[in-house]
């Protein structure tokens, strides 16, 4: 009699746990798919494509204007510049003169909030060549933080 309580049992449970996984299942698919659009809609993305060159730029958006106008005012001079030297300038062979910008944002509390910009130009030649940017910003105070703000002479 106890074996076929036990069989029972085990019956009960697996059956549970499988419609519980797969609520699970559904519940975490869900919260993914959510994940993965935030994502895409809380950055600023823009690729331009020329017969000379090609521009891609991928940064997320803060919540603060002032961070916002100063991360773009920067690409944007970095896509002019890239832009007036290389607009005219035609490729040889099967590439294309490129320009792509990549940010990661960090956060360190409600008001902290730090940038680091992977900017990447290859021109020909063997390799590309990357720069790296960090941008530091208090939101509260609406101003980037530099070295001196954080560090005091002796």
């Amino acid at each position: 009699m106890s074996a076929l309580l036990i069989l029972k049992s085990y019956n009960s449970l697996k059956s549970y746990m499988k419609a519980n996984l797969t609520i699970f299942i559904s519940i975490l698919l869900s919260a993914l798919i959510a994940i993965a659009v935030y994502n895409h809609l809380s950055s600023f993305n823009l690729e331009e494509e020329t017969k000379n060159y090609h521009v891609k730029v991928v940064f997320p958006h803060s919540s603060s204007r002032y961070v916002e106008k100063t991360l773009r005012d920067l690409i944007n001079d970095e896509i002019s510049n890239f832009k007036k030297d290389f607009n005219e300038s035609s490729p040889s062979g099967n590439w294309k003169n490129e320009l792509c910008i990549y940010s990661d944002k960090y956060k360190f509390s409600s008001n902290i909030e730090s940038y680091l910009l992977n900017i990447y130009t290859f021109t020909g030649g063997a390799h590309g060549s990357t720069n790296i940017v960090s941008k530091n910003f208090d939101k509260s105070k609406q101003c980037e933080i530099g070295l001196n703000d954080v560090f005091q002479e002796d």
